[in-house]
């Protein structure tokens, strides 16, 4: 079966597609699409091949090999990758990564049931151990990304508090001026208060 999506073409459109596929045996019987909560599934009548050309996407084949992702969190001035970088390593999932084909997949006779059974424990244990993996990295860029935030505020909190200062810095040097030319010309010497909360004293005479 191909299904050439439209651009007003939705899943139901595609469960439709399926279930005329279906009927006109293209499909095996009891495959069947069904939406749930917003998503398609399909399944039954055996095992299903999906593969896609778009030009964006690109196939949808399962990777062979294991793909590293690297998200750097330093500034770039360290060398050390264990502080600055967060690696995931996802190892390859596929049918054949994880041993459940030929004999594998196979409940022929009771000695393939069990060996069968043993790859798919084996599977099970691969991928939990993968989601693991993928969990401590999910933690790790949580905590940076905390670590982030807490860092950016804290900067901006000291770019006001410099500011502040030296906003009064100015006040203070601005009134001692204007007390300065007061003085020189006669004018009271008391304590006077300065700008943005100066206190200075002038000369007593």
């Amino acid at each position: 079966m191909v299904y050439t999506a439209q651009a007003s073409d939705t899943i139901a459109d595609l469960a439709t597609a399926v279930t005329n596929a279906v009927t006109a045996g293209t499909l095996s019987a009891g495959t069947a699409a069904t939406i749930v909560g917003g998503k398609v599934q399909i399944g039954g009548g055996g095992a299903i091949d999906v593969s896609s050309n778009d030009a964006v996407l690109g196939p949808m084949v399962a990777p062979s090999s294991n793909n590293t992702s690297t998200v750097y969190i330093g500034d770039g001035t360290t060398a050390s990758g264990a502080n600055t970088q967060i690696q995931t390593t996802i190892n390859a999932l596929s049918a054949s990564a994880l041993g459940l084909t030929g004999n594998s997949a196979s409940l022929d006779n009771t000695t393939k049931a069990q060996a069968s059974l043993a790859a798919i424990t084996t599977a099970i244990n691969t991928v939990s151990a993968q989601r693991g993996v993928i969990g401590a990295s999910v933690n790790r860029l949580t905590a940076a990304n905390s670590v982030m935030a807490n860092q950016v505020t804290n900067l901006a909190e000291r770019g006001e508090q410099h500011s502040e200062r030296r906003h009064r810095q100015d006040g203070c040097q601005h009134d001692a001026v204007q007390r300065s030319s007061v003085h020189r010309h006669g004018g009271p010497a008391a304590v006077q208060p300065g700008s943005a909360g100066c206190l200075e004293a002038g000369p007593v005479t």
